[in-house]
């Protein structure tokens, strides 16, 4: 759930993987900051949760264990594209 106070989104992308794996809210804020280089806050949270869930999904398919999981993700953060991002993404604004 991300809000601002004002308009709240859920976003239904991700897997529990992502929440064993040491480094992914680290990753997520580096994400973060990125993309508020170009857009507004709120819309830089909704991008980099989306694309952390979409990216941890994606890396699930691939993987076996943790170890795998982890290299996974790194490798479906560095390929997602636009197309797939919005091929993927689960958000509504609840």
């Amino acid at each position: 759930i991300i809000t601002n106070g004002e308009t709240t989104e859920l976003c239904e992308n991700g897997t529990p993987r992502l929440s064993l794996v040491t480094g992914t809210g680290c990753m997520v804020h580096a994400l973060c900051a990125s993309y508020s280089a170009v857009t507004d806050p709120f819309t830089a949270a909704v991008l980099s949760v989306s694309t952390m869930g979409i990216c941890g999904e994606l890396a699930e398919r691939k993987s076996e264990g943790l170890g795998s999981f982890r290299i996974a993700l790194l490798d479906a953060l560095s390929l997602l594209s636009d197309d797939d991002y919005t091929r993927l993404l689960k958000l509504r604004e609840v």
